[in-house]
């Protein structure tokens, strides 16, 4: 029987006959049949590596709870390398400039004062206090009776309304002159007597014609009287509180010291005020007489600046010695009508003025 087909060894390739056992080469025996491989596709194993990459990917990320994918770091995607662009300047553009538009002048408002009638005070004196008009009191709290008031009747007081062409008097040569602002309560009067000029030159110095109206902050010129060569005359100045207190020592005003006062007057003690007090501050006028033996009035509580003794005090015509003293203060008090008493003084006690009352004699003032 013939082989068309060679046979071979199949460890060294030899040919060998069909009838050997054992190759006469290498000696391997040629019976035993060599194990096949198959072969394998190396596109085969890529597909299954990349399958097996799919699955693992979706069990990781499929079945991942929540919160542990919120804190995987995200890979931010990189950015592709800037390539800088020569961008032309722009020209500055001019701006415009901005035109300041006036302010308008805004026109103080007064603020109105509450009085608290205190007993003896009629309206009257309560508007001469204030240097306002005794209508325009009635008016604005709607008066029927202006001649009925009650004690502790709170009262509103109207202040004129500023004249703009007061505010800022008219500046005049430094020399002589001096700037006061008005408090509350001053009067014309009792400012001439405090830098001792006359009425009329204030009243020329600010342009007031023959007004006595002045309302709280007004600046006033001052004329100053002119010092003599022989006699100097010391700088005036307003009052400045000493130290420890708010405000400086009441000016007493009037009657003169050691005046005559009629016996069928009320006398009327009158002081400047020392500037705009709080709502627990008060003067207080003490009067006593030089014979003990007299009755004394008691302390007066007011937000004014003047108190007219009722006759009730005058001594009895048989009195030998008929001199009163007196004193003002300024004090913050506590309480309310016969409950309120002094906490604590705000300005020293000011100067001691005397007058006689009760002579009838040609000399005496008659203070009604």
């Amino acid at each position: 029987m013939s082989h068309p087909i060679e046979r071979r060894c199949p460890n060294c390739g030899v040919r060998v006959s069909w009838r050997a056992s054992t190759c006469f080469m290498c000696g391997v025996r040629l019976d035993e049949r060599p194990r096949r491989r198959l072969p394998i596709a190396w596109s085969e194993v890529v597909l299954v590596i990349a399958a097996l990459a799919l699955v693992w990917l979706w069990w990781t990320q499929g079945y991942r709870p929540p919160e542990m994918l919120d804190i995987l770091p995200i890979a931010a995607p990189s950015s592709p390398t800037a390539i800088a662009a020569v961008t032309p300047t722009p020209m500055p553009t001019p701006t415009p400039t901005a035109t300041s538009t006036p302010t308008p002048t805004i026109t103080p408002t007064p603020t109105p004062i509450i009085h608290i009638v205190q007993p003896g005070e009629s309206l009257e004196y309560i508007a001469g206090s204030y240097g306002v008009r005794m209508a325009d009191v009635i008016a604005a709290n709607d008066l029927e009776n202006p001649n009925y008031l009650v004690v502790g009747q709170k009262l509103i007081i109207p202040l004129p309304t500023p004249d703009p062409r007061r505010l800022t008097p008219t500046p005049t040569p430094a020399g002589g002159m001096a700037n006061y602002v008005v408090q509350r309560g001053d009067t014309l009067s009792a400012i001439s007597v405090r830098f001792g000029v006359s009425i009329r030159a204030i009243q020329r110095a600010n342009k007031m014609g023959d007004s006595e109206i002045i309302y709280p902050g007004e600046v006033l010129l001052i004329p100053l009287p002119t010092p003599e060569a022989t006699a100097p005359i010391p700088p005036t100045a307003t009052p400045t509180p000493e130290s420890g207190y708010k405000w400086p020592a009441p000016f007493l005003l009037g009657p003169p010291d050691g005046a005559l006062i009629a016996s069928t007057a009320a006398p009327v003690l009158r002081w400047a005020a020392v500037g705009f007090l709080d709502e627990d501050e008060w003067y207080v006028v003490r009067v006593w007489p030089k014979d003990r033996r007299l009755p004394r009035p008691p302390a007066y509580w007011t937000k004014g600046t003047s108190w007219r003794i009722g006759l009730e005090w005058r001594p009895p015509d048989t009195a030998q010695e008929r001199r009163y003293f007196w004193q003002v203060i300024v004090v913050r008090a506590e309480g309310e009508g016969a409950d309120r008493h002094a906490v604590a003084a705000t300005s020293p006690m000011s100067a001691t003025r005397s007058f006689i009352w009760g002579l009838s004699v040609g000399g005496a003032r008659d203070e009604q």
